[in-house]
């Protein structure tokens, strides 16, 4: 068989159209931020668990569409070691993992 492609005719970089989420500095000491990108404006929950997953640390956030940065600060309250962050809108549930100094 063959195949017909169409012309592409723009991509916009800046739309965006995925969730997802990055963290810095990592490992961090005293605070992480937390980059959160998304389709739309939604009610975020964010959630710091062990590696054993007990929840240390729960917060509701309205994001906008677009590019949202959060700072979790007074981490020094939190022991040396390994750390997951979750993340869960309707747009579904993403986990990262971070190393506290």
């Amino acid at each position: 068989g063959s195949y017909t492609y169409s012309q592409v005719i723009s991509i916009n970089k800046k739309c965006s159209s995925t969730f997802s989420v990055d963290l810095s500095p990592n490992p961090a000491d005293e605070h992480l931020f937390i980059k959160i990108n998304q389709p739309l404006k939604d009610k975020t929950f964010i959630t710091i668990l062990n590696t054993i997953g007990a929840v240390l640390y729960k917060e509701e956030q309205s994001l906008h569409a677009g590019e949202n940065i959060i700072k979790l600060e007074k981490l020094e309250k939190f022991a040396a070691g390994t750390y997951f962050v979750r993340i869960t809108n309707t747009n579904g549930t993403i986990t990262r993992k971070f190393i506290k100094k």
